[in-house]
């Protein structure tokens, strides 16, 4: 039986594996567009301004000084920034962009994707001996180790009896944003889900493999659990935290 709990409660095994909430953005930073249509660079910081040039998913911005006005462009609530492209400058809705590079289209697995990104520190290792006390029928060991990335970002991998995951914290990006790079890369969940905008209510996805079941998508106003069966039962959970998204993708008996 899968037990999301337990890999929770190995996280805080990790000194400070709960992230405090990351400092803003600030002036030079370079953030990176998620939005798969890309965004627009616009002359003011208005949806309704001149546009310059469209950026494509994934290219790098140079964010200049603060983020400034908020409005709801395409349904996401957001601000804007003074920013320069390769080619030009303007002003780009903060709703598209972050400070985590997005997953590339080739995406093979979460892995391929953290390595776009520069480690801050040596990985921490901590091994226990047991489970949690709270789980009795689960009696082995296991271990966690976290990397942490510069800009925020990090990522946990627990590996133990009965279970195991992978854990990512993006800083500063919206659920919009974490779902389009987490379904590029989630190689167990149907292949379609990749052309499909994140779920506002609970839905079935077509198997990703013959191997695989249907794949359950549950909403809360947390975020979004995908369930499964390849082999072992397995889930995806994307959802609010702090200033960011958390993703774990867990599998067990």
């Amino acid at each position: 039986m899968l037990r999301a709990r337990p890999i929770l409660t190995a996280l805080a095994a990790l000194s400070g594996c709960v992230a405090a909430a990351p400092a803003a953005p600030q002036p030079t930073d370079t953030l990176f567009v998620h939005n798969p249509k890309g965004t627009v660079l616009h002359v003011a910081p208005s949806a309704t301004s001149q546009a310059v040039e469209t950026v494509p998913m994934g290219a790098a911005l140079n964010v200049r000084g603060e983020n400034m006005g908020t409005e709801v462009v395409s349904g996401t609530t957001g601000g804007w920034f003074a920013a320069k492209s390769a080619s030009g400058e303007g002003f780009v809705f903060d709703g598209d962009v972050g400070p985590m590079p997005p997953a590339p289209a080739t995406c093979a697995d979460f892995d391929a994707w953290t390595a776009l990104l520069k480690v801050e520190r040596p990985p921490a290792v901590v091994e226990q001996a047991s489970c949690p006390d709270e789980f009795p029928d689960c009696d082995s060991a296991y271990t966690v180790t976290r990397t942490n990335f510069v800009g925020g970002p990090w990522t946990a991998k627990v590996s133990g009896y009965e279970y195991g995951a992978t854990v990512i914290y993006m800083p500063h990006t919206s659920m919009e944003q974490a779902w389009w790079s987490v379904m590029r890369c989630e190689s167990s969940v149907t292949p379609s889900a990749k052309d499909v905008a994140l779920p506002t209510s609970n839905t079935t996805l077509p198997a990703g493999s013959s191997d695989s079941s249907p794949v359950e998508v549950a909403v809360s106003a947390e975020g979004v659990t995908l369930s499964w069966v390849e082999v072992e039962s397995c889930s995806l959970e994307i959802r609010k935290k702090g200033h960011g998204v958390q993703v774990v993708e867990s599998c067990g008996l």
